[in-house]
């Protein structure tokens, strides 16, 4: 909906070449007894997934241009594409009505999109001026006044769209009008994927992905998803935000490091921003606004409004973040994206265990005082050192060493704790130490339990096994002293 080149200066007759992308097919002849006595084409503007977009001027009224969009001739008798038009235009009438800032509807006819056979239209507000995409493309970059202004803009329109349940879903550089750059004014467009939680009807599909190049969120992707959170909005004014200010799109949330688009040095705000306030403010902004995770992001626009007047403020200081608050930010950063820290983090955790162990093994060499042929001991956990083994990453392990002081004879049942990813397993196995040291492997490593390394291992499954564990390891030290003494 952007302006067209070259405006026109009068009525011109109606354009027959059609844009990319875009039905070569006259749309006088394929709607023009709906709009064509009132409205004449002036040429075409633009088309998206669902629908075509053309610039009309009235017949009436002089030539006052307006926004033609008709469902492209693919989707025309496609019953959720014109649901989906119907819902486009009645939230436009709702936010305008409220007093967002978006087009105006001069006229519809989609109260007839169940009539299959009738193409729909509309014909809306034309609002002069370039896309936010088409500006970047000139501007580069736009100084933070003005990236902090469009969006604290945007915050308002999508402050009304909450208020009344209504969810954009497809905010992006390409439908944001700039009316002004100073003081900003823009407009939001294109709400052919709008959501309104008032309306009954059920358009989202689950393997569906509301997805665009500018901003890919996890929520709007894959099945389970609740795609009509009203705060993926909210995260999309912090993208455009960071698109105002660096000119790049952000894309996704984090890349293969964990880093969220602002930390990466290809987009650092480092050497863009000179007030070293205004930089430490709109870096903790993003972190929370750009996190990967909904439910760390900004959850309200007054949240977000908040913070960018901040931003604004000349006599700024950036407040001290809360000690606690700040640690535990950063080390939930550092436990999702650096290995040695999760791999530390999983070790922690694991010494948990040792309480279980020590009492189940208590428990076990009290059962077994009276059998002086063996003796059952364990020596401690012993921590891995960032080294792999044949399960994984080596969190730790632990023996439960079974011994025939007699015969010099020992036997243990041997545990490791491996991580793989988030995930960790714990493997047991059975070993002979033969009298020279070598130590043989007597039963394939079985998995006792598996747990997410976020969590505390489950000690109830890693005790239920222990018992078992020793008995075997009596049976094949009886075995071979057996061997021997035959």
């Amino acid at each position: 909906m952007s302006e067209p080149a070259k405006r026109p200066e009068s009525p011109v007759p109606i354009i027959s070449a059609p844009a990319k992308g875009i039905t070569p097919v006259s749309l006088a002849v394929e709607a023009g007894k709906f709009w064509s006595e009132r409205w004449q084409e002036v040429g075409p503007l633009g088309g998206g997934g669902q629908g075509d977009t053309f610039i009309v001027q009235s017949i009436a009224s002089g030539g006052k241009q307006a926004v033609l969009k008709v469902l492209r001739s693919s989707k025309e008798k496609d019953s959720k594409a014109r649901r989906r038009m119907s819902q486009e235009v009645n939230n436009l009438r709702i936010l305008h009505n409220a007093g967002g800032k978006v087009p105006g509807v001069l006229e519809s006819n989609i109260e007839n999109f169940e009539a299959l056979n009738l193409p729909l239209y509309l014909v809306m507000e034309y609002v002069a001026g370039p896309t936010l995409a088409e500006t970047l493309k000139q501007r580069k970059s736009l100084p933070v006044e003005i990236g902090v202004g469009i969006a604290l803009d945007l915050c308002r329109t999508v402050r009304i769209a909450v208020a009344e349940r209504i969810a954009h879903r497809d905010v992006k550089p390409e439908n944001i009008i700039v009316r002004s750059l100073e003081p900003p004014d823009v407009v939001m467009v294109d709400f052919g994927l709008s959501f309104n939680e008032n309306d009954t009807a059920d358009l989202t599909e689950t393997e569906e992905t509301l997805d665009n190049k500018f901003l890919s969120l996890p929520e709007r992707r894959g099945p389970g998803e609740d795609k009509r959170d009203f705060r993926s909005d909210v995260t999309g004014i912090c993208a455009i935000l960071f698109y105002c200010l660096t000119g790049c799109s952000p894309r996704n949330l984090r890349d293969s490091q964990g880093r969220s688009p602002h930390r990466s040095p290809s987009y650092s705000l480092e050497g863009r921003i000179k007030n070293g306030r205004q930089l430490a403010a709109l870096n903790l902004l993003l972190d929370r606004g750009l996190a990967y995770e909904i439910d760390s992001r900004f959850q309200t626009i007054d949240e977000l409004t908040g913070r960018l007047g901040e931003v604004l403020a000349p006599d700024f200081r950036s407040p001290p973040e809360d000690f606690d608050k700040a640690i535990a930010r950063h080390a939930a950063a550092l436990r999702k994206n650096d290995r040695k820290t999760q791999l530390a983090d999983c070790r922690t955790k694991a010494m948990i265990l040792t309480q279980s162990i020590n009492q189940c093994v208590s428990d076990i060499q009290n059962r077994a005082r009276n059998h002086t042929a063996f003796a059952i001991s364990w020596p401690s956990m012993v921590m891995g050192s960032n080294g792999k083994c044949v399960f994984g990453d080596e969190v730790a392990y632990f023996d439960i060493f079974i011994v025939f002081a007699v015969h010099g004879r020992q036997c243990s049942a041997h545990y490791t704790i491996a991580s793989k990813g988030m995930e960790c397993e714990i493997y047991r196995e059975i070993r002979y130490q033969h009298p020279a040291g070598r130590v043989e492997t007597i039963d394939a490593p079985l998995m006792v339990t598996r747990y997410s390394g976020e969590e505390s291992p489950d000690a109830a499954a890693v005790v239920a096994d222990i018992k078992p564990a020793v008995l075997r390891a009596i049976e094949v030290l009886s075995a071979k002293i057996q061997e021997v003494s035959e």
